[in-house]
């Protein structure tokens, strides 16, 4: 978690690192809960040359954490994240 401030409000960033074996949706918890709704980026990190069938895609974000969905996976397959919110 990174803080840092605009203004009045203190803004956060955490990101992280996710593996993802399986098809369909992911939850994945923040660290730390945000106070306001934060905004959640995803990118691909596969060890091992591979064919993504599609992105990936945040289909719930909550203040504790969000859902992320694709029909990737594999035993080598993670996903980064990375979130920006205020606390």
């Amino acid at each position: 978690m990174v803080p840092f401030s605009i203004g009045r409000q203190t803004h956060v960033v955490q990101a992280g690192t996710v593996l993802k074996q399986d098809n369909g949706p992911l939850n994945v918890s923040f660290p730390i809960p945000f106070t306001n709704m934060p905004v959640v980026v995803l990118t691909p990190n596969y060890v091992v040359n591979a064919r993504l069938t599609g992105p990936e895609v945040v289909i719930e974000t909550t203040l504790e954490g969000f859902t992320l969905d694709s029909q990737n996976n594999a035993v080598d397959y993670f996903v980064n994240w990375i979130a920006y919110g205020s606390m």
